[in-house]
């Protein structure tokens, strides 16, 4: 994982998966859809690979409760 400010969050082992903990969270579900939203609509944007087959996204109400912080992680990369 590459250094950033959030580095030690992700410690001790420094991976991606951080299990759960007793930390209070702090995320609205209004901040939390409007960031899926923005998501979504930029994903939708991007080109897709010529040898990949191209499918439609589900509606947003369609993704019932998604953990949108691997979401995101997993379309970043980071």
């Amino acid at each position: 994982m590459p250094q950033h400010k959030y580095y030690e969050y992700f410690g001790p082992d420094y991976t991606l998966h951080v299990g759960p903990s007793n930390m209070e969270n702090k995320n609205s579900r209004h901040l939390l859809e409007e960031i899926r939203s923005k998501l979504c609509e930029n994903l939708s944007k991007l080109q897709h690979a010529p040898s990949v087959q191209f499918q439609e996204r589900p509606l947003d109400s369609d993704l019932g409760e998604v953990n949108l912080y691997c979401l995101i992680f997993y379309f970043i990369g980071v």
